[in-house]
């Protein structure tokens, strides 16, 4: 999830390798309380993708909707 702080447009440069990641060496899905308060966060620290995302629903695929983005 991805929250504004302010009225301005902004660019988002989004990189990453946890589908590759494993194990306890490359990092961790770390406790944020704004990520909480926005019903994005992990409750306990934990570096098991399963267990961060177990109260989430799977990801699916979908379409591109016109009009979903701005000009």
């Amino acid at each position: 999830m991805i929250v504004g702080a302010g009225d301005e447009p902004c660019v988002l440069l989004c990189v990453g390798a946890r589908g590759r990641s494993t194990g306890s060496q490359w990092g961790a899905y770390t406790v944020d309380e704004a990520a909480l308060r926005h019903g994005a966060g992990v409750e306990r620290e934990t570096t098991e993708p399963r267990e961060a995302y177990s109260r989430f629903p799977p990801g699916r695929l979908t379409r591109y909707r016109e009009g979903l983005l701005p000009p």
